[in-house]
Parts: structure tokens; sequence; C-alpha cells
């Protein structure tokens, strides 16, 4: 089988999934700050009612992730990632919550390839590469939540993934991703306002060439160049 490329086209959740797990370890951290920490009397302390995050950040220079994988004769899984991102802000709070974020990749490349010979696994095979100028994640559980991003991507965000794979027990997943601007909101609460500004400037390319053989599962392989993207998930507070 071979797969290969696609240019300017949505589809591809990777880098809102790492976003998520940013964010989701944040919360977690906060939770558990929250619960335990305690006032003279042993009563718990009252967290703060309001957060406000300015976020400004500007890359001018290259940024390249390669990774070279060679493998052979594997009991369980096989994963490889390379990630190339420009700037990237994730942001996680439990009160009411005020960003402001900017972000500026002008200049430089930004490149992930990932290569790979994997032979002989008994379980699965996770492949990933991708690469973003600019990713902002935010994660709140307050009364309130105030976004403002302005994202601008000027120069090229790509993606290589090539792979040639044979005997797995298991699946096969391979998935190359490339993104001007990605912004995710994650939000429980009674209000929810978000101001987005995203602008593209930049070719974005996904190559994904893929030989596969032998596989006792499935095989999955996505190529996906996205220019601007933005996902709120708004969860009204009870």
């Amino acid at each position: 089988m071979s797969f290969g490329k696609a240019n300017d086209e949505t589809g591809c959740l990777h880098m809102k999934t790492i976003q998520a797990l940013l964010a989701g370890v944040a919360i977690a951290a906060l939770a558990a700050t929250a619960a335990t920490a305690t006032d003279k009397h042993d009563q718990h302390k009252k967290a703060p009612e309001h957060s406000d995050v300015l976020n400004g950040q500007v890359n001018m220079s290259s940024v390249i992730s390669d990774l070279k994988l060679d493998v052979y004769d594997v009991d369980g899984d096989v994963v490889g990632t390379s990630v190339a991102m420009g700037n990237s802000a994730s942001v996680a709070t439990l009160n009411n919550t005020n960003v402001t974020n900017t972000q500026i990749a002008n200049r430089g490349n930004i490149v992930a390839v990932l290569d790979a010979e994997i032979e002989k696994v008994d379980g699965d095979v996770f492949l990933t590469s991708a690469a973003s100028c600019n990713q902002l994640a935010v994660g709140t559980d307050p009364d309130k939540t105030s976004v403002k991003n302005d994202q601008r991507c000027g120069f090229d965000p790509r993606v290589e993934l090539n792979g040639k794979i044979a005997n797995v027990g298991g699946d096969v997943v391979a998935t190359g991703a490339a993104f001007g601007n990605s912004a995710t909101v994650d939000a429980i609460t009674r209000e929810l306002s978000v101001n987005n500004t995203q602008r593209n400037e930049a070719p974005i390319g996904a190559d994904v060439d893929l030989t596969v053989r032998r596989v006792g599962g499935s095989v999955t392989a996505t190529a996906a160049a996205v220019g601007n993207s933005l996902a709120v998930t708004h969860t009204p507070a009870p």
C-alpha cells in the first residue's frame, strides 16, 4: 500500500490531541493542589477567583525535528513521534479566566521528519510526524472564560513521514499533520467569549509515503495540511 500527499486540507486531530493532553495534565495538577491546600485550621484554602493570562510569543528561526527508527523483533508496541512547533501555549485554570494570546512565526522553516523501517512487531505500530507555526490550548472550569487569540504564520510548516513496515500482529496507524495556526478552547462555564484571529501566509505541506506488508489488524494512514484551525467546546456549567 502506498499513500501520498495532502495540502491545505482539514482532517487530522493529532495536534488537538497533544494540546488536550497537556491541558489535562495541568488541570489535574491544579485540582490536586487545590484539594490538599489547607489553612492553619485544616480547612481548604479558597482558590483565587480570577486569572489573567497574557502571552506573547515570536519565533524567528528554524525549528527542525528529525527522527529515524530502525526496529526489529518487538513483543509489544512501537510508537514513534516527531514534532516541530514554532510557538506553543497551554493554559489550564479552575477559576474565572481571561486569556490574551499573540503568537507570530514569520521566519525560519518548521519541519518534522520521521523515517521508519519496522519489522516483526507483535503489537501495534503508531507513527506521527507533526509541525505547526502556532498552537494554543485553553482548558477551564470556572463561571466565566474569555479568550482573545491572534496567531500569524508566515513561514512553511512541513512534515514528512516515510515508512516501510512488515509483519505486524496488530494495527498500523501513520499520521502526518501540518498546521499553520491552531487553537483549542474547552470550557465548562456559564459564560464563554472567544475572539479569534488567525492569518496564514505560508505554504503548508504534509507528505506521507508508507509501504505496508503482512499486517494482522487494520491500517490507517492520514496526511493533513491545515492553514487555520479553531475548535471550541462549551459545556454549560450547572
